[in-house]
């Protein structure tokens, strides 16, 4: 039995619908769509192949992610799936481990994903991340929401509405701990065949300050000839607070006709409650939660800003990708981290997963002790530069 695991190719479309295609319940009408956007993606994806036969697939998006204010290349892995009669024999192992190499020869310094069982993910270095959070409110609760002085919220459509979409995603990137920057290729894949509405607003000057990215469906509310009115809001990014108002003013002029919104609660948009009023209980519901994990210990914290002077010297345990194997020094240098292996003895020995959650921030040193995931003396300098925080992962895939 010869196993075989390669980037996939033009040729390899039929394989990947097919395996993705029965994985998913992804129905036969979107058979033709589908294979034309892997015209774009289809060699994002790794193929593992026994004896010749395709037995599973996954997706590796090029992504940066904004951890602690610095952009990190990061693997966003995707539309993981194997044939029902090659699971639990391993391929799917296999091919992650494999696509850890590649990542790491590709220079990317972390990964994450959308786990469709956490504990697979969970027994090869991943850390879960916190979920966001969706929250459903009547657009009539947004009543006392004015519009700012000089402020328009419209409409607006075309390369001129997607150039603004990129420019405040970007800006907003930067500023939010966990946030994905798109590359190229996956803004081709976001816009192509665009079928979602969008609203910017624009302050005094006519410089566009937020947009939001929505859909719309159904009318108001107990009319036969329609279903409730109902909108979904995909995307909401602002550079003011006056600006994000004046997109809350046009979503409340829609109280007669939408019944129901849902939107994504962020790390930006902790403050919802103050938006809505004459509610007593937001109704708010978890998203899937999101795992991560380093691939390059060296690449994952060097130029991260150092907030004071400190040494950690630390043996890393990774079963998965043996070149994180090993004993680190992480010191401050001019303002930024630097990290290089070390020779020296360690008296604290850190997990992969629990390195991974110190950096983005997710668990403190009782809750990584108690998983297992940090033992021997406490690295109190790696506590100092990464406080507690909440990555927000922006990026569905």
């Amino acid at each position: 039995m010869v196993e075989s695991i390669r980037r996939c190719t033009s040729d390899d479309k039929d394989v990947i619908w097919n395996i993705v295609s029965y994985a998913y319940s992804i129905p036969e009408t979107s058979r033709e769509t589908f294979l034309e956007r892997l015209d774009l993606i289809g060699n994002e994806f790794f193929l593992n192949e026994v004896d010749g036969i395709p037995v599973a697939t996954a997706r590796v998006l090029d992504f940066e992610q904004n951890i602690r204010g610095v952009l990190k290349p990061m693997g966003g892995i995707g539309m993981v799936a194997s044939s029902p009669e090659q699971r639990r024999l391993g391929y799917t192992h296999e091919l992650m481990i494999s696509i850890f190499k590649s990542l790491r020869t590709a220079g990317f310094a972390t990964s994450t994903l959308y786990p469709f069982k956490d504990s697979f993910y969970g027994d090869i270095g991943y850390a879960k991340m916190p979920p966001s959070r969706i929250l459903e409110f009547n657009p009539n609760s947004l009543s006392e929401i004015q519009l700012p002085d000089g402020y328009v919220a419209k409409r607006e459509e075309g390369e001129e509405m997607l150039k603004i979409r990129r420019a405040l995603h970007d800006a907003m990137v930067i500023r939010t701990h966990g946030a994905v920057k798109r590359s190229d290729k996956r803004w081709g894949e976001l816009t192509k065949n665009f079928a979602l509405k969008a609203v910017v607003a624009r302050n005094s000057s006519n410089e566009p300050e937020a947009i939001m990215i929505y859909s719309i469906k159904g009318y108001g509310e107990g009319h036969v000839w329609a279903e409730a009115g109902q909108m979904n809001i995909v995307e909401f990014t602002w550079t003011s607070l006056e600006a994000r108002d004046a997109i809350l003013n046009f979503l409340y002029k829609h109280a007669d006709q939408i019944m129901k919104a849902t939107a994504v609660i962020s790390t930006l948009s902790d403050d919802f409650y103050h938006w809505l009023s004459n509610i007593h209980t937001p109704t708010t519901k978890s998203n899937i939660i999101s795992m991560a994990r380093i691939v390059d210990v060296e690449r994952s914290f060097s130029e991260l800003p150092a907030i004071h002077s400190g040494n950690a010297l630390i043996k890393v345990t990774d079963n998965h990708i043996e070149e994180n194997n090993h004993l680190f020094e992480i010191y401050d240098e001019d303002g930024k981290l630097s990290v290089k292996e070390s020779k020296g003895h360690a008296k604290t020995t850190i997990r992969i997963e629990g390195l991974t959650s110190i950096i983005y921030g997710t668990l403190n040193e009782a809750q990584l002790r108690r998983l297992g995931w940090l033992e021997g003396e406490s690295p109190r300098d790696l506590f100092k530069w990464f406080p507690r925080a909440t990555p927000w992962l922006t990026e569905s895939f």
